[in-house]
């Protein structure tokens, strides 16, 4: 809890707000303080309006008012998920398991070597978790670009046009040196969580 609290205190989380959001739900669920911190972060979460933001932000509103949650629960770690839903390196189909949490890409329940659940079971069991299409990395790359500033910021748009936009902004990246890097990174991580909460809330769930 105390990581989790110190996280809280940080006076800027505006790169961070879907893991700070995250927290603040552990906090409350555990009845530990987190009042201010949630009230906070739950405004900033709708004021960055990206997806996923507003599902978390109602989430934190109903932990605080101590209701119980219309979604269901589901105990799946999100940064896996994410990356099938929210545009990670994986990609293709995948099942996620609604019972246990685990995702399990289409080539492994294909593969006659791997000892897998029976699907056709329990259909209702598991839920088809669909491919990020090319497109949401690409307004990523953008979207981080034109919150730039100065030469890099020319640097990032240039690198996006066109076809091979995205090893021309890998390699763009490698030359602004590691304050830009480290901050992708971070914006792209609450890009993927977001989108997979996003995703999650309009299928009913939410991960526990």
């Amino acid at each position: 809890m105390d990581a989790l609290e110190q996280l809280l205190e940080a006076a800027d989380l505006s790169d961070r707000l879907q893991l700070a959001g995250a927290a603040v739900l552990v906090l409350l669920a555990g009845r530990g303080e987190a009042g201010d911190a949630a009230a906070r972060i739950g405004a900033e979460l709708r004021n960055r309006g990206w997806r996923g933001d507003e599902d978390l932000a109602d989430e934190i509103d109903v932990a605080m008012a101590g209701r119980r949650r219309a979604l269901r629960p589901v105990p799946v770690d999100l940064g896996e998920l994410a990356d099938f839903a929210g545009g990670g390196v994986d990609g293709g189909d995948a099942l996620l398991d609604l019972e246990t949490g685990r995702v399990w890409p289409a080539a492994v329940l294909d593969d006659p070597g791997v000892e897998v659940p029976d699907v056709e079971e329990d259909q209702a069991r598991w839920l088809v978790v669909p491919p990020t299409a090319s497109r949401e990395g690409w307004r990523d790359m953008r979207d981080f670009a034109e919150s730039l500033n100065g030469p890099v910021r020319e640097s990032m748009l240039n690198a996006i046009e066109g076809r091979g936009a995205f090893s021309r902004f890998r390699r763009a990246l490698d030359l602004s040196g590691e304050d830009v890097l480290d901050s992708w990174l971070a914006f792209r991580e609450e890009r993927r969580l977001g989108r997979a909460r996003a995703w999650l809330a309009a299928e009913g769930y939410t991960p526990a």
